[in-house]
């Protein structure tokens, strides 16, 4: 009799067990598939956003479609999450619509059509503020290294196609052209590349643009790796070198002469802040070898690489484009608003520009430098924003170092944040994990009631801190 009591006990208990552990493993599950899902989501968003970015239904592209995909799975299985996530980048999200403010504004002062000015906030805007908000939450939910793993994985594969056409390998360059057929046919200047196979371009949509999402993997790689190692500027990181490497390698291949220059900065930039001796001992020592540079350049030339040449007409017009943006913004320092299209001015600027080199340059193609297109676009107000945002970012050191060949390359180019570039918001937010005052300026606000201390964003590590909000009840 004791012994059935004692099994009847002891059955009753392992029912007991089992009834109780499928929640649990539900709940694992569940964070197991959100981490998951997101990350797979965010990998094919960022391969439709480089190989197929016109490519959709409906006049919405479908890499929209996947972004949106991400918020709509997050809002429905762990809708506090995408609060937070909103909350951790409200200034970002702040400054996107104060530049939608600036453009109506510059826009309607043209005249700008109603349907095209929306169409403008839309594209430019509305999708910076959506794919800053996929950004946040991605950093939540996978953690700010795998955001950089799923940056590296998709890049990297373009570099890889880049590399195999700059071998001459004729597949790689059917697979670019297969993927341009999916697509509208209007490449503008863009076209060339793919008529003439002049320049590796990967999977991207350009050399150009290949060049921007190297510029951007190297900012991601650097912040993921700040995140974790708070004293990165005190000493030389070997990781650091090595994501150093790879984005000279995709440059030199895709022949992108912008961000090499971007790259030297920040190699002066980070020896002199890591190892100053290094530095000037290395900058005697190279200082002789610029005598020969004319001769090392020539030979690469000679040898086919395009990141050597500097007599093609890319370099010899942007002096002209410059001038030319220079004085559209004399003319006009409320700007041009959102449909400003420099070729439309070429003719009132002719005669005092005419003796540039190539001056045939400004009535062909845009002004090739962000800098002087987010200017004219927006006018002189858009100077105001920027300086908000540079004072937010005041003395960060490690931002203005990620940001540094990014910077560089902008400047020869269009594309940029509100300019084409919308890739770039989707790593915004991996900053705010750096320096929190870029989201929230509360903790140096006296409270009269303070309430707990909120657990620092660098501890965002996927599922397990899903776990942990979830159990403290976040």
């Amino acid at each position: 009799m004791a012994s059935q009591t004692m099994h009847r006990s002891m059955s009753g208990a392992r029912r007991r067990a089992r009834n109780a552990a499928p929640p649990a493993s539900r709940d694992g599950i569940r964070r197991d598939y959100l981490y998951y899902s997101c990350a797979a989501l965010f990998f094919i968003t960022l391969l439709l956003s480089i190989a197929l970015v016109k490519y959709g239904f409906g006049g919405l592209p479908l890499r929209a479609m996947t972004a949106m995909a991400i918020l709509g799975l997050i809002g429905l299985t762990s809708p506090g999450l995408l609060v937070r996530a909103v909350q951790d980048i409200r200034t970002i999200l702040g400054i996107i619509a104060a530049c939608a403010a600036i453009g109506i504004m510059s826009s309607l002062i043209n005249g700008m059509p109603a349907a095209d000015l929306g169409r403008q906030i839309l594209e430019i805007h509305v999708q910076a503020a959506v794919s800053v908000v996929v950004g946040a939450c991605l950093v939540r939910v996978c953690g700010p290294r795998m955001v950089f793993y799923i940056f590296a994985a998709a890049i990297g594969l373009t570099t890889f196609v880049a590399f195999l056409q700059f071998l001459h390998f004729n597949p790689a360059w059917a697979l670019r052209d297969t993927l341009q057929r999916m697509q509208p046919l209007d490449m503008g200047d863009e076209s060339v590349f793919l008529t003439r196979r002049l320049r590796a371009m990967g999977l991207s949509f350009s050399p150009v643009h290949l060049g921007t999402q190297l510029c951007l993997l190297f900012a991601v790689g650097f912040a993921a790796r700040a995140v974790e190692h708070k004293d990165l500027l005190r000493s030389f990181d070997k990781p650091t070198a090595l994501l150093l490497a790879f984005f000279l390698f995709g440059s030199i291949v895709s022949g992108n002469r912008s961000p090499l220059i971007g790259a030297v900065l920040f190699i002066v930039f980070y020896l002199f802040l890591v190892r100053p001796a290094i530095a000037v001992i290395l900058t005697v020592t190279l200082l002789p070898f610029v005598v020969f540079l004319d001769d090392i350049m020539l030979t690469l030339a000679d040898l086919g690489w395009r990141v050597a040449r500097t007599d093609d007409g890319s370099s010899a017009g942007r002096a002209v484009l410059r001038a030319f943006g220079s004085l559209l913004f004399l003319a006009r320092p409320y700007g041009y608003g959102l449909s400003f299209d420099s070729v439309e001015y070429w003719h009132s600027y002719w005669d005092t520009l005419k003796n540039y080199e190539n001056p045939l340059a400004m009535t062909l193609h845009a002004l090739h430098n962000y800098y002087l297109m987010i200017l004219n676009k927006y006018g002189a107000l858009i100077l105001v924003l920027a300086g908000f945002a540079i004072y937010k970012m005041r003395s960060k050191t490690l931002i203005a170092l990620a940001f540094t060949p990014y910077a560089a390359h902008i400047f020869y180019h269009n594309d940029g944040p509100f300019q084409g570039d919308f890739i770039i918001w989707y790593i915004m937010p991996i900053f705010t994990l750096l320096y929190p005052r870029l989201t929230n300026d509360r903790a140096r606000r006296p409270r009269r009631s303070p309430k707990p201390a909120r657990r620092p964003l660098t501890q965002t590590r996927g599922p397990a801190a899903l776990a942990i909000e979830e159990k403290a009840g976040r």
